[in-house]
């Protein structure tokens, strides 16, 4: 079984988050090479949604336009690369000339407003006047203009964060994404390929600064401790097979689950599988390892149990124990994702990291 999307905060409501949470805690404080920027740099290469500070112009994305994400996300708490996304999926960047005439259902300008839904979005760029540009392509006045740029930008920002985006690029704004494409289920499909683009753009940016490629620091079993408990607090949707690209990320699959654990044919969920959401743990630990499948992983590292960390494998499914507690998706977790969850060992190949 496996699970999907990401977030960033370590869950101290149970026993076993805290005593884990604090001894990781513990080891941090011990160690020079363990500041306070490298548990921000675990949560931001696991966050799809944690973008960098300043929006990048990497695959594609044109600088004028950069600062403009940044002010109107920052205001209204959605991740700008959504907005990124959402400009070139609805007008290439305000490039498509067709984007400032009335499309065959009235919506028009660089983030394709509907008149009606327009004027309850007109002001939106007001908090966050100050910070625009002198100069940009699309620019008219007075402001509160459907066609203007920045004007346009604010309102999409506003817009998103009223349908329920927050700053992530998680399950929440893919169903932002899902109203502000129209009416589901034809809506759905854009909707995904704005969310999409939006996490490949993040990507993209991420890695030109190096925030997503940085190894991180300290002892892999404290590592490995952090970055379970970091996936765990995202809450992500089982997906079967969602997630199997390498480095793994939250993707759609055949079905998924939904907070009940009732699988949902055709759902806009994104998430992650058993062996996704291994190798995701795996992977922004530290470990170099393309995403496997739970097969794959009856042969992965060492044979046998480790003393510390065991991955239990067998052809249906793989989770992971450490230090006597196991994590993987289950059925006893909302939405079936990965998470701190008992198992048999009944049946499974247990395979080992060197040292651990």
């Amino acid at each position: 079984m496996d699970a999907a999307t990401v977030a960033g905060r370590i869950i101290l409501t149970s026993p076993r988050a805290r005593r884990w949470a604090a001894w990781a805690a513990a080891l941090a404080a011990g160690l020079i090479a363990l500041p306070i920027v490298v548990l921000l740099a675990v949560v931001i290469a696991l966050s799809s949604s944690q973008a960098p500070d300043t929006v990048g112009t990497a695959d594609g994305i044109p600088a004028v336009y950069a600062p403009m994400y940044q002010a109107a996300g920052a205001a209204y708490h959605v991740d700008p690369y959504v907005l990124a996304a959402l400009h070139k999926t609805e007008s290439d960047y305000s490039m498509d000339p067709a984007a400032f005439h009335p499309n065959s259902a009235g919506a028009l300008g660089p983030m394709q407003f509907l008149p009606s839904t327009w004027a309850g979005y007109a002001n939106a760029y007001e908090p966050i006047a100050a910070q625009r540009p002198a100069h940009y392509p699309h620019m008219c006045t007075p402001h509160g203009c459907i066609t203007d740029d920045y004007d346009a930008i604010s309102a999409a920002a506003d817009y998103l964060h009223q349908l329920g985006a927050d700053g992530e690029l998680d399950q929440r704004t893919l169903n932002a994404l899902v109203s502000y494409k129209g009416t589901p289920p034809a809506s759905i499909a854009p909707a995904r390929e704005a969310f999409k683009l939006a996490q490949e753009l993040q990507a993209a940016n991420a890695t030109s600064t190096g925030s997503l490629t940085a190894p991180p620091s300290g002892p892999l079993l404290a590592r490995l401790v952090t970055v379970a408990n970091e996936i765990g607090a995202a809450h992500i949707p089982y997906c079967y097979g969602g997630g199997h690209v390498t480095p793994a990320r939250p993707g759609h699959g055949t079905y998924c689950h939904n907070e009940a654990n009732e699988h949902i044919s055709g759902s806009a969920y994104d998430g992650l599988d058993c062996s996704s959401s291994v190798s995701m743990l795996l992977q922004l630990s530290g470990v170099n390892t393309p995403t496997l499948d739970s097969t794959e992983f009856m042969s992965f590292g060492d044979p046998g149990p480790g003393k510390y960390f065991t991955i239990w494998a067998n052809p249906d499914h793989v989770f992971v124990t450490v230090d006597g507690d196991d994590w993987g998706t289950s059925n006893s977790i909302p939405y079936g994702g990965p998470g701190w969850a008992s198992e048999s060992t009944a049946g499974f190949t247990p395979r080992h990291l060197a040292g651990l």
